[in-house]
């Protein structure tokens, strides 16, 4: 024993067998925060432990250094923090890595919280999977949601009851598909709740079966027009005698009159050739 018994003293246990041999540094009263200071001004410190290495405190236990800190950089080993709450805080990066195996991040029972007052990227070199353990709702809430990828971009589901919603939980949402140039196609069924305007050049209708519940069709445009554009306004028609043939039966424009049209031409939207027999 070294120092005063109650005080610092430093103990040397004798050591009739291995197990019994250890050495004891105690401060008993001193209450200073350096109550017990080992201090090496030119050289280093070093703790190894042949087993267990514990380092406790009733209160806050600090690791720090004016250069760096480095755990487990000696060999491969698993270290284990065990702890009510975790806060790894820095004023640079933080850096997770791994040279092989798997990194898991895992919260039992309670909330995991992903947050950056910057820019936040998950990214990988091969694939990025989010939801894909079990399958668990995935909600995304923010101010603007870009999509966006060199390859495919899919979006499936393998219910065939609620299926996939897109811009319904508010309305007057303006959803635009497709850029101006781009090919939009729609696999199956297409059903349209509302008004359905098609704005182009060419409307193509390529079915068997066409029904209309309007019984008044409107041919010319959607607006009074201001001027006589020379054009016919009727119904062409596609047919086959000994040739093929284009028909018309409509309004002519030059004529003023409702005409039938059999065999024709239709140029810039204007019928000639003869009329035909309207049967009764």
């Amino acid at each position: 024993r070294l120092g005063k018994t109650g005080a610092t003293e430093m103990i040397f246990a004798p050591h009739g067998t291995a197990a019994q041999e250890k050495i004891t540094l105690t401060n008993t009263s001193g209450s200073h925060t350096e109550a017990i200071y080992i201090n090496s001004v030119a050289g280093g410190i070093k703790l190894n432990a042949g087993t267990t290495f514990d380092l406790d405190s009733s209160d806050a236990l600090t690791i720090d250094s004016s250069t760096s800190i480095s755990i487990g950089t000696h060999s491969d080993v698993p270290i284990d923090v065990d702890c009510s709450t975790f806060d790894l805080d820095a004023s640079s990066d933080i850096t997770i890595d791994n040279s092989s195996g798997n990194i898991t991040i895992n919260s039992a029972s309670g909330s995991f919280d992903l947050d950056s007052s910057g820019a936040l990227t998950i990214d990988s070199a091969t694939s990025i999977a989010i939801g894909t353990n079990a399958n668990k709702p995935i909600d995304i809430n923010s101010s603007s949601f870009d999509l966006d990828a060199t390859a495919t971009v899919n979006i499936d589901t393998s219910d065939t009851t609620t299926g996939i919603f897109i811009g319904t939980t508010n309305s007057a949402i303006p959803i635009t598909i497709g850029h101006s140039t781009s090919e939009v196609t729609i696999g199956d069924n297409l059903t349209v709740n509302g008004n359905f305007h098609v704005h182009g050049t060419t409307t193509q209708v390529n079915s068997t079966i066409v029904t209309v519940d309007d019984i008044i069709l409107t041919l010319g445009g959607d607006t009074a027009p201001e001027s006589d554009d020379g054009k016919d306004r009727g119904v062409e028609f596609r047919y086959y005698d000994t040739s093929a043939k284009i028909g018309f039966f409509g309004y002519d424009n030059n004529l003023d009159l409702f005409t039938y049209i059999p065999d024709g031409t239709n140029t810039a939207e204007v019928y000639s050739l003869n009329s035909g027999n309207v049967g009764h």
